[in-house]
C-alpha cells in the first residue's frame, strides 16, 4: 500500500511517497533534521521577490531557488554522505571499505585487502561471508546509490568483484543459526535489505572501521 506524508514548514511543502513504510519515516526524518538545522536561514526565506516602490525590486531568495542551490552543492560532494551521516563513520573510511561503479551498469564491491584476514574477516564459513558481504553490498545499493531491490544476477556480480563466494548463495540466510535470515527480503529474481539487515550492516561497518583504524 502506497503511503503519502505531507510536511509543511513556512514557505516550504515536502511530500514523502513510497510502500516502504520505513524508508518514508527515514525520508521525513531526515527532513526534520534538515529543517532543525537550517531553521536560522528558512526563517529568512520568501516565495515572492519584493517590489520597494521605486521600480526596483529587492530580490529575496526564495525556498525553491535555496533548495536546488542546496542540491548542486550536495550533487558535488562524495556519494558517501548520506552513508556517512546514518553510520558516524567518515567518508574517507567509507570509500577504503566500499567501492562505487563509475556508472548505473557497474556494481558496488569490498575492498576486503585493507583487513588483515581478507574475505575473513566477514566469517569463517562461507555462507557467513555471503551474508554478511551481501549486507553491506545492499546497505550501499540502497544509501549511496540509491537503489533498494537488486537482482540476484547483480549481487552475484558484486560478490564475486569483492572476492566473496558465490557458490551456494542461496543458503546465506542459514548463517549464524539463521539470523541472516532476518536481514534479507526477496522475490523471485531480486533482494534487498530489511531492518535488522540495515541494522546489522551498521554494526559490521563499525567493527570494520576499528580494524583499519587499528583500535
Amino acid at each position: 500500500m502506497e503511503i503519502t506524508v505531507t510536511f509543511n514548514y513556512g514557505p516550504l511543502n515536502a511530500e514523502f511517497t513510497g510502500e516502504d513504510r520505513e524508508k518514508v519515516q527515514r525520508e521525513l526524518l531526515e527532513f526534520a533534521n534538515f529543517i532543525e538545522e537550517e531553521k536560522d536561514t528558512l526563517s529568512q526565506l520568501s516565495t515572492s521577490s519584493v517590489d520597494d516602490g521605486s521600480g526596483n525590486e529587492e530580490e529575496q531568495t526564495s525556498a525553491t531557488d535555496w533548495i536546488e542551490s542546496d542540491s548542486q552543492t550536495e550533487s558535488g560532494t562524495s556519494k558517501f554522505a548520506s552513508l556517512a551521516r546514518k553510520t558516524g563513520i567518515d567518508e574517507e573510511i567509507l570509500n577504503q571499505i566500499f567501492k562505487l561503479p563509475d556508472n548505473d551498469e557497474g556494481v558496488p564491491s569490498l575492498n576486503m585487502y585493507h583487513f588483515g584476514d581478507g574475505t575473513l574477516a566477514l566469517g569463517k564459513a562461507r555462507n557467513q561471508r555471503q551474508s554478511q558481504a551481501s549486507a553491506l553490498l545492499l546497505y550501499v545499493w540502497e544509501e549511496c546509490l540509491d537503489q533498494k531491490k537488486i537482482d540476484y544476477e547483480k549481487l552475484d556480480d558484486a560478490l564475486i568483484e569483492s572476492d566473496v563466494e558465490t557458490e551456494r548463495r542461496d543458503a546465506m540466510t542459514q548463517a549464524f543459526s539463521q539470523d541472516a535470515g532476518d536481514w534479507f527480503e526477496s522475490d523471485t529474481s531480486r533482494i534487498w535489505l530489511i531492518g535488522q539487515g540495515k541494522n546489522h550492516a551498521r554494526e559490521l561497518l563499525h567493527e570494520l572501521t576499528e580494524e583499519i583504524e587499528g583500535v
